[in-house]
This record gives structure tokens, sequence and C-alpha cells, in this order.
């Protein structure tokens, strides 16, 4: 599982960084509206990597 990390970007969106082979790290903006709670935020980064763990496994 590859680090990752969510937080508000420099405007306001709530955006993931998923850090991805070889040191580099990846910007994902999350699909919630810019008024989102942390928990909406947290709910929709969880979403994304298991999507993201879905797709890694299919893709070997």
């Amino acid at each position: 599982m590859p680090k990752a990390t969510f937080e508000r970007d420099k405007r306001g969106f709530w955006t993931a960084y998923i850090e991805q082979g070889g040191g580099v790290r990846v910007r994902h903006p999350l699909p919630v509206p810019f008024t989102a709670t942390y928990e909406q935020a947290r709910f929709a980064f969880d979403c994304l990597l298991a999507r993201l763990e879905r797709q890694h496994r299919y893709e070997r």
C-alpha cells in the first residue's frame, strides 16, 4: 500500500496525495464539494484508495 495523505490544498479543495513508485507523489482532487467536512473528505479518500488498490490488483 502506498503512502497516502489528504488535506485541503492552497485553494481550499480537498486533495489526496499518493506516493507511487520511485518517490513520485501524485495529486488526486477528491470528489467532494468545497464545503465538505473532514469526515466526508475522509470517506472519499478511503474510496479512492480502495479503487486504486483494486485497479492495481487487476493490472498485474
